[in-house]
């Protein structure tokens, strides 16, 4: 979809963006591991949680929401407005956030996440921001806590933390998102 989709409910949780876009940050909406799907499920929740993230009371919002057929529905203009969707206000301000819809099971699928990857590409090239994700030493996606706050490039809300009786602790779990985004992503030159 297009901002311009009547569908589509803008995010309500925002501010104007005063500083430049250097991250985009991938999250699902489960948080849960599951398998990678041949194929696409027919799907309109992209559309149910972009619905959801305007009207709760949470203060929660994001920019695009990948289905898993593959459609995304876009919430927000990040070059005009930054989301509520990584907790800390220095992630947001910097970053995209980009939604994926899992059922229960935490299942992703193939068209879902090739769809994942085209908007992800899309926004490095016309925002700028780093193609590069963390890897460990092994070269696999990195699934601990980053050193720094705000990584510049793509990385996953499972690598983000909050400081708590003065340790650092996960915000996320490992599914938020799982691997097969950012295996997807280094087989792509990431």
């Amino acid at each position: 979809s297009s901002l311009d989709d009547p569908r589509v409910p803008r995010a309500t949780d925002f501010n104007d963006r005063a500083l430049p876009v250097v991250a985009v940050l991938l999250h699902t909406v489960k948080g849960k591991e599951g398998p990678l799907l041949p194929g696409a499920r027919p799907s309109t929740r992209d559309l149910v949680y972009a619905a959801y993230q305007a009207r709760t009371e949470r203060e929660v919002s994001w920019d695009y929401t990948v289905d898993t057929d593959g459609s995304v529905a876009v919430s927000n203009d990040p070059v005009i407005r930054y989301t509520w969707h990584a907790g800390a206000g220095e992630v947001n301000r910097q970053s995209v956030g980009v939604e994926s819809v899992q059922y229960d099971d935490g299942a992703q699928y193939e068209a879902q996440i090739a769809a994942e990857v085209a908007l992800v590409e899309l926004l490095c090239e016309r925002l700028h921001v780093p193609r590069r994700t963390p890897v460990d030493a092994r070269g696999l996606p990195f699934r601990g806590l980053l050193d720094e706050r705000l990584f510049r490039g793509v990385y996953g809300h499972r690598n983000l933390w909050k400081l708590k009786g003065g340790r650092r602790v996960t915000m996320r779990g490992p599914g938020d998102p799982g691997d097969h985004v950012f295996l997807a992503l280094l087989r792509a030159g990431f």
